[in-house]
């Protein structure tokens, strides 16, 4: 063999070897995942009057339209204001004591009762939405509490 073709081998050795090394670095090292960004506070940031728009879209359980509102006025991402709409949301709900929920009077909270004391639960959900216009996850939660209370 002439010294010149073992040159080569050798080389070709080499630089297969480093490639192979390199590529395996690059699989063992861990990837670093994005860190998630902490919620702002925008909604302290917002004048009264905003917020009294994006606290009504809420209690009208228009999240939507509360979520494009946050975008709006502070700039936020799609997740954030999100996140921040359904915990002013979960915030709000949880709050308010059983007969403070705008639309119930006290004879729809009585038929309500009257409902589910005859185990119509479903039925109660039906009344106290059509009545309200809650949403299903709040008219179940609400229908829970006054269950709870009996």
């Amino acid at each position: 063999m002439s010294p010149a073709l073992i040159v080569v081998g050798i080389f070709v050795f080499l630089t297969a070897f480093w490639i192979g090394r390199y590529l395996q670095d690059a699989k063992i090292q861990p990837t670093k995942a994005p860190r998630p960004k902490p919620l702002r506070t925008a909604f302290p940031s917002l004048q009264a009057s905003q917020k009294a728009e994006v606290e009504a879209l809420i209690r009208k359980n228009e999240r939507l339209k509360a979520i494009r509102l946050v975008r709006k006025y502070t700039g936020l991402g799609l997740k954030e204001a999100k996140n921040l709409i359904e915990s002013l949301a979960v915030k709000d709900f949880s709050s308010s004591q059983a007969t403070s929920i705008s639309g119930i009077n006290p004879d729809l909270i009585w038929q309500l009762k009257q409902l589910i004391l005859k185990n119509q639960r479903i039925e109660a959900i039906k009344l106290l939405r059509q009545q309200s216009g809650l949403g299903l996850k709040e008219a179940k939660e609400y229908i829970t509490r006054l269950n709870l209370k009996n």
